[in-house]
């Protein structure tokens, strides 16, 4: 496999990863805050999960018990800014290489 492809089939490896992420946010962890008797975040707000993550952490730290879906939730997640992170990584180090004075070779 040619090296574009690793990166690009990475590419889209992440961006699965957060929009299933945001389904089990969507459809169980708002669910749980609801059911626990807590208000989830406004949907349309851009850091609701992460905020609705927090407040069923806490509920589930008051339980005693993780969901599973909450586990789930946290891997795709952490998954995903991790593959975002490498890939930044990536880009900085492939354009950087290509400044007279910096490559890697001395020129």
């Amino acid at each position: 496999m040619e090296k574009e492809y690793v990166e690009l089939f990475f590419v889209y490896l992440g961006m699965m990863l957060m929009a299933c992420s945001a389904l089990v946010w969507a459809i169980f962890v708002r669910d749980f805050i609801r059911k626990h008797g807590g208000k989830p975040s406004f949907a349309l707000f851009n850091w609701s999960p992460l905020f609705d993550y927090q407040k069923a952490r806490l509920i589930a730290k008051k339980t005693g018990r993780v969901p599973w879906f909450l586990r789930l939730f946290e891997t795709m997640l952490a998954t995903a800014l991790l593959i975002a992170i490498i890939l930044m990584i990536r880009v900085l180090v492939e354009f950087s290489w290509d400044v007279p004075g910096v490559a890697p070779n001395g020129e």
